[in-house]
């Protein structure tokens, strides 16, 4: 039975004959029990194109997600899942078979399912931001999720390493210190860097994309402007209608973004407890900055100075 939620038509290609019968691929598309996943994820179906990829994904994140849910858990089901795909290796030694098979019958110097391993690859390792929204958002919207995926992957930042997470100091106490070590030693090998669960300010985003505290910072700026409307944090049911600003905006995903607005409800956008704190919101502003300085917006490059020097006193109490 095909599954009402997904449109199988998005996974016709463009790139073949006009005439070309799709009934066998949305069968297979359309299968969505638990074995019949595992064993078009086995067969390497998945590995088929970008568009397969992300529905394979997707229909397995859906029967882990139901399986995650039964027992106690620590991690959000998608990067759990993300990391339970990392680990089982084996699936990754068994497609490079499949696709040495490939190379070998139909006498392909460049099969494209290679570039599809490399892709999950970079899914599952690199660049999981984009997988973790994907699943995140899905369940809400399939298709925009899809596409906003689909986007991201074919851009050329897809292929480069996200940046480090900053390092965070806390103080706690001996015991806490204690069980933190035990947990560093046993999981360490398995830590996975996922963009949504970086909390300080513009590390961790893509490269030349606004993070999330920079577009509320740049609404805000925008709100000093005659007839320019501000974000209202003191109203949480309008954070939908943000949150989906934002996404199209930036592509971020939509529970992240909400999350980010939810930091601000009690507190200002500009607030900081710490030197570190301080600098780092100097930078943010920075960049902004930057950015539309170099895109010719003086103008406004120069609001965003001005607040910069608002700021700039406090580093020397």
């Amino acid at each position: 039975m095909i599954d009402p939620k997904i449109d199988l038509t998005l996974f016709h290609y463009d790139d073949v004959p006009p005439n070309t019968s799709w009934r066998g691929a949305d069968r297979l598309n359309s299968w969505s029990s638990p074995r019949s996943c595992r064993f078009l994820e086995w067969m390497g179906w998945y590995n088929y194109g970008v568009a397969t990829r992300l529905l394979g994904h997707y229909r397995l994140f859906q029967h882990f997600k139901a399986d995650y849910a039964k027992s106690r858990h620590d991690l959000p089901a998608a990067q759990a899942y993300i990391l339970q795909y990392r680990a089982r290796r084996v699936k990754h030694f068994l497609s490079r078979i499949m696709v040495l098979l490939v190379t070998i019958i139909e006498r392909k110097r460049y099969p494209k399912e290679a570039e599809m391993i490399a892709i999950n690859q970079q899914l599952v390792n690199d660049s999981t931001s984009v997988l973790y929204d994907f699943l995140t958002d899905a369940d809400k919207d399939f298709t925009a999720a899809f596409l906003q995926a689909t986007l991201r992957i074919k851009d050329p930042s897809f292929f480069g390493r996200p940046a480090a997470p900053p390092t965070i100091h806390v103080q706690i106490n001996q015991k806490e210190e204690n069980y933190f070590a035990h947990q560093h030693n046993t999981y360490s090998a398995t830590q996975i860097n996922i963009q949504p669960a970086i909390k300080a300010g513009a590390q961790g985003k893509d490269k030349g994309i606004f993070s999330k505290k920079q577009v509320l910072i740049l609404f805000d700026l925008l709100s000093t402007f005659k007839d320019f409307d501000s974000i209202d944090y003191t109203r949480p049911a309008k954070f939908d209608g943000y949150a989906d600003l934002i996404h199209a905006l930036t592509g971020k995903g939509k529970l992240s973004i909400r999350d980010e607005l939810n930091k601000y409800h009690n507190h200002k956008l500009y607030e900081w407890h710490s030197p570190g704190e301080l600098n780092q919101l100097i930078n943010i502003l920075t960049q902004l900055t930057n950015t539309f300085r170099n895109a010719g917006f003086r103008s406004f490059a120069k609001l965003i100075d001005k607040k910069i020097m608002e700021l700039e006193p406090h580093k020397k109490d």
